[in-house]
């Protein structure tokens, strides 16, 4: 971790059990929504146990380049021996929630060789693989989530159904929270987040597996959220923002979006139900 004062660059220790292999590392980082009074910083992070890893967040201060005051608000359940996919974003909305995405560990060989796609863990409540997870900012659990309450569901899911969402962002404009979500070969996402709804993996995708097999039951399937835009081949999309900014008034209310395979930045223009892209900087990062 570095700290930036404008004038050095300065290293800062944190003691974290990282898991460094794969995707695994520091994987998201935000100052608390209240920062000026509580100085408080939120990162995510691979945390490994017994050669096993998840996805962990904790929230810390920072005093002469090392985290104190550390406390871990959440930890992604179960720890598996995969060391990809842990989605890790952090994002807050205006009412004192933190949201975070949790990838589903590609904990199984290939999606098309679930004997039963109904059964795989982004589409069970049982674990927090392939979910969205809405907090209180203390890590405790706010009494408004979609299954608090619901038997054999954990009651810090908000969404569920999802692969690898590397992208979250709240917006204030409309008060709903968007995430970017990596598909497997093609059908790559962005989808608003609807407490209590199914986004789908590995039921039903718009990409198919790496052997070129199909994914669960095909694009659709009732009971499923469908995107907002998909892409086809895959860009490998990393973050999302929307610009409500005033600097650039051509692009106030735009949608960015930044990929890993084009390296490229994306621009929406949102009309309607509909995002119509333009790409820039392609291939150029």
């Amino acid at each position: 971790m570095k700290l930036i004062d404008g004038e050095s660059i300065q290293n800062v220790e944190t003691g974290l059990q990282l898991s460094f292999a794969g995707q695994g590392g520091l994987l998201d980082i935000k100052k608390s929504p209240n920062y000026d009074q509580d100085q408080r910083l939120y990162l995510t992070y691979s945390k490994r146990r017994k050669g096993l890893s998840t996805t962990a967040l904790i929230r810390f201060k920072i005093e002469s380049n090392t985290i104190t005051n550390v406390e871990e608000i959440f930890e992604a359940l179960p720890y598996v021996g995969s060391n990809i996919h842990y989605g890790s974003r952090i994002t807050f909305d205006e009412s004192g929630h933190l949201l975070l995405t949790v990838g589903d560990r590609f904990n199984y060989s290939t999606a098309s060789r679930i004997v039963d796609v109904f059964a795989a863990d982004p589409q069970r409540l049982d674990n927090h693989l392939g979910k969205t997870i809405r907090l209180n900012l203390d890590g405790t659990i706010p009494k408004d989530n979609p299954f608090l309450g619901s038997v054999g569901a954990l009651p810090e899911i908000f969404t569920y159904g999802h692969r690898n969402p590397q992208g979250i962002y709240y917006n204030s404009t409309d008060g709903q929270v968007y995430i970017v979500d990596h598909g497997p070969k093609g059908g790559d996402e962005i989808n608003q987040l609807i407490a209590g709804k199914n986004y789908g993996w590995p039921v039903a995708t718009y990409g198919k597996d790496y052997n070129d097999e199909r994914v669960g039951v095909g694009s659709r399937y009732a009971g499923i959220e469908e995107p907002l835009h998909y892409w086809d081949p895959s860009v490998a999309p990393s973050s999302l923002l929307i610009y409500g900014g005033e600097n650039y008034q051509n692009w106030k209310n735009s949608w960015f979006v930044t990929t890993l395979r084009e390296r490229t930045l994306i621009r929406f223009v949102r009309r309607e139900n509909q995002l119509i892209e333009e790409r820039l900087y392609q291939n150029e990062f």
